[in-house]
């Protein structure tokens, strides 16, 4: 029982690693500030262009220009 339990945080811990990694060495976007990073992820629309931001744990939401309307959109 013990050792299933330790086999899943392992495995745990090295998928948070990887996952770290892979967001480390991912480009900058449009939402980090110069070379720091915002925490935030931009995601797009394959079909209406329109963009959304998540955080690392969070839900998604539309991202809104400054009058309130969806960014990107077709």
């Amino acid at each position: 029982m013990n050792k299933k339990l330790i086999n899943w945080l392992l495995i745990g811990i090295g998928i948070y690693l990887c996952a770290e990694l892979i967001d480390y060495t991912a480009p900058y976007d449009s939402t980090d500030n110069g070379e720091e990073r915002s925490g935030m992820r931009l995601y797009t629309d394959n079909q209406t262009g329109c963009q959304y931001l998540s955080s690392t744990f969070g839900s998604l939401v539309k991202r809104v220009d400054g009058e309130g309307n969806h960014v990107g959109c077709l």
